[in-house]
């Protein structure tokens, strides 16, 4: 899906995110030696994907039409939603679904400017915790507590970034250049 922004801002996002890498590595408790194809399948965007040591690290990178074209009717996904703005407050969204019920948003305001430097953007996720990392800095956990019925992603995962068009949440419009 294509965002309605500037195009100078978007050419400024799309040079940092398309560059930057989004870093997945999944943690095992059993053992750290798991690779990507024996626990994920790539449903789309297969010319998005590098696999790093040994096929255990993932690196996906983004641009404008990085999305997949359908999501099956019952999944599990961890977001990383980068909300567009003409700065100087830029904000970073994550959500979690797990079994299509997503409702975990959470917003922050990144206490630097995104598009000027390179950065890593991470995932641990294993059966006790999701960890959200910012240049290896954590900016999100949510607990396993499905003890106490809550629901925690459990199945296949997608695992997406977008830029999206913060006009319906601040009532930003962007000019069309």
């Amino acid at each position: 899906m294509l965002c309605n922004l500037s195009e100078s801002y978007m050419m400024r996002l799309s040079l940092v995110f398309f560059l930057a890498l989004v870093v997945m590595k999944h943690t095992s408790e059993a053992a750290d030696n798991v690779s990507f194809d024996e626990t994920y399948v790539v449903r789309c965007g297969n010319d998005h994907i590098s696999k790093l040591d040994q096929g255990r690290e993932v690196q996906l990178s983004l641009d404008f039409i990085s999305h997949p074209d359908s999501k099956p009717g019952n999944h599990d996904e961890l977001d990383f939603e980068f909300l567009g703005t003409d700065g100087p407050v830029y904000s970073l969204q994550t959500n979690i679904f797990a079994n299509d019920n997503g409702k975990r948003e959470q917003r922050l305001h990144l206490w630097f400017d995104p598009t000027k430097n390179f950065l890593k953007y991470g995932i641990l996720w294993n059966h006790r915790q999701v960890v959200f990392f910012v240049d290896n800095i954590p900016i999100r956990v949510f607990k396993n507590n499905t003890r106490l019925a809550a629901r925690y992603p459990s199945q296949q995962m997608s695992v997406e970034g977008s830029i999206w068009n913060i006009w319906r949440i601040l009532g930003i419009k962007w000019e069309k250049d």
